[in-house]
């Protein structure tokens, strides 16, 4: 692991110093590749976007949660690892019916009947109307995660970790956001009072987005 980190940061340096420009999805990474790099005048951030104008916005019908969402690819070690801890939350929560949309589910076999494993599909919109929150409880991967994005733009709240909204600047102040550890999302499952509009959600990926 350390040879991995000397030779990776090695490799960073070179690439950094011999590139006409660095582009960064975040402030907060760009901000790092400064405080490192010798060639400070060279970054651009690009972020993340979302095509608001394809996604509807939906209003919440429910007042606590009765369906959870997560969709992303589960062929991915960061899905893959999200899915198995869902599966842990519902075992805990079996009033609650949480729908995993996405390619990989032959991966998972051992699931209770709460859990419901979609695959891949041509559009979200079905599943994010009739979820009443998105919980996705990353603990790895790198920028920004679009799925926290996405799921804002459709209106629905967001249960999430650090790692999720990591790069989205003050997303955790927002109403319908809550950030906690992985072994806290039962409680706030069951704990959260829905409200019918997150309509500022959507405006925040609109305001990013530009």
């Amino acid at each position: 692991m350390l040879f991995r980190r000397i030779i990776g940061g090695l490799l960073d340096r070179v690439t950094t110093a011999v590139s006409d420009v660095v582009i960064t999805v975040s402030e907060k990474d760009a901000e790092i590749f400064k405080r490192y790099s010798r060639n400070k005048g060279k970054v651009v951030v690009i972020r993340h976007s979302i095509d608001t104008e394809k996604i509807p916005f939906y209003e919440v019908e429910n007042q606590k949660v009765k369906t959870a969402l997560f969709a992303g690819n589960l062929r991915s070690v960061q899905n893959y690892e999200a899915a198995k801890k869902i599966i842990e939350i519902a075992k805990q929560l079996p009033e609650v019916k949480f729908v995993i949309v996405g390619e990989g589910k032959e991966k998972f076999t051992n699931y209770p009947d709460n859990v419901i494993f979609v695959g891949k599909v041509e559009s979200l919109d079905k599943y994010y109307k009739e979820a009443d929150v998105c919980v996705i409880p990353l603990t790895t991967g790198t920028g920004i995660k679009t799925k926290v994005l996405e799921c804002m733009a459709y209106g629905r709240p967001v249960i999430t970790t650090e790692k999720g909204i990591e790069g989205l600047t003050d997303a955790e102040k927002l109403e319908g956001v809550l950030v906690d550890r992985v072994e806290n999302f039962p409680t706030l499952i069951k704990k959260f009072e829905l409200k019918r509009n997150y309509y500022r959600l959507r405006e925040y990926v609109e305001k990013i987005s530009l």
